[in-house]
């Protein structure tokens, strides 16, 4: 059997970034033909077709929406499963008032996307991840006043097509978005969140940045981007400064991190955003969403003594179901779920519902990977009937999936995964 171990990448991801900047086209986080809002001019427009104006700072977002309430949850960690870079993670919900019902969440950046990192600052994954973590817990300690950009979104019941709406706001010193700055976390219509282009705002990919794993589409009649979602935080991605994986990270003195820790206190606030997560995902129909957040905790999550338990597997995926022979043994449903669709596929997938799905003939039937039938045997792709044809040229040749550069990065690490995709 092959076993997770890394291997060299730099060249490979070299070799990524000189093609998107010799033909000026992104591999990442773009998802072609969803209307794009792949410009500052569209992304400008979305923001001005609001009924109500953006608030033109970061900080005025947050006091509209109940941010300075008991409702608050916040907590802090790295993101290693897509975008590679410490989060700053604060979700609220209004629960009286004019605007009771409002969900809102905000997600503030810290250290260098690690796909950037790489092949501007010649950091590797462990340094990448202890630098970002470094910067976060200086940060939420008052050691450091710098907070990167921030993508904010929100959920309104009473709204009727867009339910779901994103904004941008620039790092507080010095803006990141160089190029349209209106100042310290002012509004902006786009932000680089990986490598591609090889330097800041050289792959600048705007709302498609959100789209790509939220989930949605852009109606360039109306300007609004309908049928996005949440997305549920799944604690098997994240990496804390106690985690294993930095034990040998020289930026971090693991003794005195407290707040970027996988510590109760922010294992129960993650609980608590999940339970919010939860309220959105059913309300906007992304089922798998709610399925997973339902599987992963002992008791419903909404309880303050529920607990996490990695593992979750869909009843798509059973383990009396061989899907295919590997090294002469039959590998399970539930086993190949686990080994390759969990950790790179299914978190965006997830977010396909019949309200954003373009890419499946029946869009009542959206990609979510939610069953073994749809890697296996999906004939309701636009692009070729043969499903299983399809995800092997776009994960085992162009590498257009996975979508993220670091998720693809991570696949490329993962020998016994690629194995079983691609072999």
């Amino acid at each position: 059997m092959f076993n997770r171990a890394p291997v060299p990448l730099t060249i490979a991801l070299l070799a990524l970034n000189a093609l998107a900047c010799t033909q000026q086209e992104f591999l990442f986080l773009t998802r072609p033909g969803q209307g794009t809002t792949g410009s500052k001019e569209e992304s400008e427009a979305y923001y001005a077709a609001m009924d109500s104006p953006p608030e033109p700072t970061l900080s005025e977002w947050l006091k509209s929406r109940c941010f300075d309430s008991a409702t608050e949850l916040s907590a802090f960690y790295y993101n290693e499963t897509d975008l590679g870079l410490g989060r700053e993670m604060r979700c609220a919900e209004c629960t009286s008032g004019p605007r009771t019902g409002l969900i809102s969440c905000s997600v503030s950046n810290h250290g260098v996307p690690q796909g950037l990192d790489l092949v501007q600052f010649g950091r590797a994954r462990p340094a990448s991840i202890a630098k970002a973590l470094g910067d976060l817990e200086d940060f939420v300690s008052g050691r450091r006043t710098v907070r990167g950009a921030t993508v904010t979104m929100d959920f309104d019941p009473k709204r009727t097509s867009d339910k779901v709406r994103f904004y941008i706001y620039d790092a507080s010193d010095p803006q990141l978005f160089a190029l349209d700055s209106k100042g310290s976390e002012s509004l902006i219509p786009g932000l680089q969140l990986d490598g591609e282009g090889g330097t800041f705002n050289s792959g600048v990919k705007y709302m498609r940045n959100c789209l790509s794993c939220h989930g949605g589409r852009f109606d360039s009649e109306t300007q609004r981007i309908v049928g996005s979602t949440f997305l549920d935080f799944d604690l098997s991605f994240l990496v804390f400064a106690n985690d294993d994986l930095n034990s040998h990270a020289p930026r971090i003195d693991i003794a005195a991190a407290s707040h970027t820790t996988r510590s109760a206190r922010n294992l129960d606030q993650l609980r608590g955003m999940n339970a919010l997560v939860r309220k959105v995902a059913a309300a906007v129909g992304a089922a798998e969403i709610v399925k997973r957040i339902d599987g992963s905790y002992d008791q419903p999550v909404e309880q303050a003594t529920a607990v996490y338990h990695s593992g979750y597997v869909p009843t798509g995926w059973p383990d009396t179901q061989v899907v295919r022979q590997f090294e002469g043994r039959p590998v399970s449903a539930h086993e190949f779920y686990d080994v390759a669709v969990h950790r790179y596929c299914a978190m965006c997938h997830f977010s396909q519902t019949s309200n954003n799905n373009l890419s499946q003939v029946d869009p009542n039937r959206p990609l979510t990977m939610g069953s073994f039938e749809q890697w296996f045997s999906n004939t309701n792709n636009r692009d070729d009937q043969d499903g299983l044809r399809l995800i092997h040229r776009d994960v085992c040749g162009s590498s257009e999936m996975p979508h993220a550069e670091v998720t693809r990065l991570n696949l490329l690490r993962d020998a016994r995964a690629l194995a079983y995709i691609c072999n």
